[in-house]
């Protein structure tokens, strides 16, 4: 029968059937491998869109308004490559606070991210070679989310979105600004998880392995990180008792055997830590630092204030309340997430209850010791005393160590993301044209995560710095005021990097940053006697530890009167003009 106004098709040749056959049958297969290519593709461009313009500014910028910390990791980046290249231990380093030296195991070393860094610095430097690496951990993060999201909700497409939830929350574009690297270099927490889930589904060994040495990573990368994956293993474990019991003996030896290879791994980075604990050494915080660096209850509801358009009226409501007042601020999880994890536990077929449990205690934990809403000042008690989920955690043992409880909002945001692409899946099974439920999610969460123009800012290095870059420098430099701020400190970490000489300087956030050294030079310059036998006691040990230069940064000093004692004390043991100086500093020559 013919239609009206349709012409008849005209029938196909024998080749032309079998072409057309051959062609219905690779399609599927081609549209998966450029669906998968193109998400792939997706998740290695997106860390130039987040933090753009940085790619325009790889070596003489860092991102962030306020970069003491990338300062810090731009120097731990390069003393890791230094070290391993010498096979030395990272975490024992001579050549800052000399001459007493520094351990460093609680200082976030992140040592795999320094081993990516070896070529770019030894090829462009050490700025060119922290963007790097922290343009390369953002894209590991989307891409090993992606893997987890894709097993947990059988989607490509819905784990893409929940990949981008993880991979562009505020929560972790703000420790972008900040400089945690450490934070930011979160790839490991979704392989770990994916390599845990499929090890207890399949008990094959290379999947036991993937989560053993994912969780020695996290460690390595971030202890608190590694904390916070072992709550989430023995949550999976109470999982595997409730829906399958009798498969738990099976479920104990994965875990066990995923964590103890983890323990192995990361045992000489545990041992130091544990030693180093057991030894004080100031590297168990005061309990207000934990109170400090909870997440506020506001903040929860409070959108990122790096948005180009609310941004600033954001940041003006942050500071208005004083949750700006530490880096750790931002837990935002987004109202386009949120609405998707709920739209997937509203489904049956979606509903992963796990992943929501999981999300809340770790968002819980998040809070602190003490609630906070509204500000440093603003404290809450919960009903009857009841304790608050971390102030629990805290009684387990060297727990108490950790000083950042608002860091476990990156796992949080992990379950979230899985929660999200579940919710993909049902939005995909509502709407009338289903294809467009992953583009429609992907645009709602990437407009309200959006953070463009991305703060940068440039590093500066005085002058007296650039002198001995040029001049080149064999000894250990004696650095004034040994008194310096955390921030200075932190300065004199990336200035290292530049001219590569051992530091009488430097910073720790754990332990502090006073030496031996430094307390005589403190005890002599305040006694004012130049020339007392003391005072020249200390410009004897200065040569003899073989001080090649002092430099003296003018801006670092307090007060005039700190200064003027220096001066007078640097005039009196090492007489003759500075062979350098100009506003900011000035460098004298101690041997030749």
């Amino acid at each position: 029968m013919r239609v009206s106004g349709v012409a008849p098709r005209a029938p196909l040749s024998a080749p032309g059937r079998r072409a057309v056959s051959g062609a219905r049958a690779a399609l599927p297969t081609f549209l998966a491998l450029r669906g998968g290519l193109g998400v792939a593709l997706a998740l290695l461009a997106l860390p130039l869109l987040l933090t753009w313009p940085l790619a325009l500014h790889l070596g003489s910028q860092l991102p962030g308004d306020r970069p003491a910390d990338a300062l810090i990791h731009t120097h731990q980046l390069w003393w890791v490559a230094r070290a391993l290249s010498s096979l030395s231990n990272p975490y024992q380093s001579p050549i800052i606070l000399y001459p007493d030296g520094a351990r460093l195991y609680f200082e976030t070393l992140v040592p795999l991210d320094g081993l990516l860094a070896w070529a770019p610095l030894r090829l462009f430097g050490p700025l060119v070679a922290y963007n790097l690496v922290l343009l390369l951990m953002l894209a590991a993060n989307g891409l090993a989310a992606w893997a987890l999201a894709t097993r947990v909700a059988g989607s490509r497409s819905a784990g893409a979105v929940g990949a981008l939830v993880y991979a562009a929350s505020p929560y972790l574009l703000n420790h972008v600004r900040t400089g945690h690297l450490g934070v930011v270099s979160a790839c490991w927490a979704p392989l770990a998880l994916l390599g845990l889930l499929n090890a207890l589904r399949t008990r094959r060994p290379g999947w036991i392995i993937l989560a053993g040495g994912a969780l020695a990573a996290a460690a390595y990368t971030d202890l608190q990180a590694g904390l916070a994956l072992a709550l989430l293993a023995a949550l999976l474990l109470v999982r595997e008792v409730l829906i399958r019991p009798r498969q738990l003996a099976g479920s104990i030896a994965v875990l066990g055997a995923s964590g103890a290879l983890a323990l192995a791994l990361a045992a000489p980075l545990l041992a130091g830590a544990l030693d180093e604990a057991r030894q004080g050494a100031g590297v168990i915080p005061p309990e207000r630092y934990a109170v400090r660096n909870s997440a506020d209850l506001l903040a929860f509801i409070s959108p990122s204030p790096l948005h180009p358009l609310w941004g600033g009226a954001m940041r003006a409501w942050y500071h208005q309340r004083q949750l700006d007042l530490e880096d750790e601020a931002v837990v935002y999880p987004g109202l386009a997430a949120l609405a998707l994890a709920a739209l997937g536990l509203r489904s049956r077929a979606t509903r992963r209850p796990f992943w929501a449990v999981a999300a809340l205690l770790l968002a819980a934990l998040s809070l602190g010791p003490l609630l906070h809403l509204g500000g440093p000042d603003g404290l809450l008690a919960l009903p009857g005393g009841i304790p608050t989920p971390y102030a629990l955690l805290q009684v387990l043992p060297y727990v108490a160590i950790g000083r950042t409880p608002a860091r476990f909002m990156g796992m949080a945001m992990l379950c979230l993301a899985l929660l999200a692409a579940q919710g993909v899946v049902t939005l995909r099974e509502w709407l009338r044209w289903p294809a467009l439920a992953a583009p429609l999610a992907a645009l709602l969460v990437g407009f309200e995560f959006l953070s463009l123009p991305f703060p940068l800012s440039t590093p500066h290095v005085p002058g007296g710095y650039q002198y001995l870059v040029q001049q080149g420098c064999r000894g250990p430099i004696l650095e004034l005021p040994v008194d310096a701020g955390g921030a200075d400190q932190k300065a004199r970490l990336f200035f290292q990097t530049l001219h590569g000489c051992p530091i009488s300087g430097g910073y720790r956030a754990r332990g502090g940053d006073q030496t031996s050294l430094g307390a005589l030079w403190r005890r002599v310059a305040r006694q004012g006697e130049t020339t007392s036998p003391l005072a020249l006691r200390l410009g004897e040990r200065v040569r003899r530890l073989g001080f090649q230069y002092v430099v003296l940064w003018k801006p670092a000093y307090e007060s005039a009167e700190e200064r003027r004692r220096d001066d007078a004390l640097v005039a009196a043991l090492f007489p003759g003009p500075p062979v350098f100086e100009d506003a900011e500093t000035a460098v004298y020559q101690v041997g030749d």
